[in-house]
């Protein structure tokens, strides 16, 4: 059995910001794609971006044209890992639609976010995907 101590330096490095890059794959392309579908992924990279940015201290994301068949990279510092993982198990739940509660709808939670943007309560932190909904 092997027994892990936790040093000093153990609980340093989770108060410290640990960047982090994160590809999200945009399922689409113009070409291949109906527009619905197109904007649906979007709306979901959107909305994944927001959920990153909420609890990141720095955020960027790299914009991918809908002509474009490639992953969508955010690169984010956080310094609450555990937040991050809790998160991300979130946003998987969503993509794969296996939530454990039956009641979870990922595409009403986009539908909400998306009115919240769309009212000015929220200013998107990837404009790029909602403008070209």
């Amino acid at each position: 059995m092997t027994t892990f101590r936790s040093s000093p330096y153990h609980s340093k490095l989770f108060r410290l910001r640990q960047p982090f890059e994160i590809y999200i794959p945009k399922e689409t392309s113009l070409l291949n794609s109906e527009r619905f579908v197109i904007s649906r992924d979007y709306e979901y990279l959107a909305y994944t971006g927001q959920m990153l940015k909420d609890i990141s201290e720095e955020f960027s994301y790299n914009e991918v044209s809908p002509d474009a068949h490639e992953s969508v990279l955010y690169k984010i510092k956080i310094s609450d890992i555990n937040l991050l993982a809790e998160k991300l198990l979130n946003l998987s739940y969503g993509y794969v639609n296996d939530h454990p509660d039956e009641e979870f709808i990922f595409a009403e939670e986009v539908e909400e976010f998306l009115g919240l943007v769309e009212s000015g309560e929220i200013i998107s932190a990837c404009p790029y995907f909602i403008k070209n909904l």
